[in-house]
């Protein structure tokens, strides 16, 4: 498997492990220009998906409590300075 230049094995992995996934199923592809296989991506159930948005859900009460002033500064603000 040939990975793009600003791609490594390890960030494939790093990525991967990041899908919250509770089961082994994973998804292969062919890169459709050069015909090799893809890295296998972990495939999500229903009830992963389901647990995520629920967690989004909760994280998003949190985040609505701190007004958008008392975030960090827009790195648009400072271009037209």
């Amino acid at each position: 498997m040939n990975l793009p230049p600003h791609l490594a094995a390890s960030d494939i992995t790093r990525y991967a492990a990041q899908v919250l996934t509770t089961g082994d199923e994973v998804a292969c592809s062919i890169a459709p220009f050069t015909g090799e296989p893809l890295p296998a991506v972990p495939q999500s159930s229903a009830a992963d998906v389901a647990l995520a948005a629920s967690r989004g859900r909760a994280a998003q009460v949190g985040w609505a409590a701190h007004p958008v002033s008392n975030g960090p500064a827009s790195p648009c603000a400072s271009a037209s300075s």
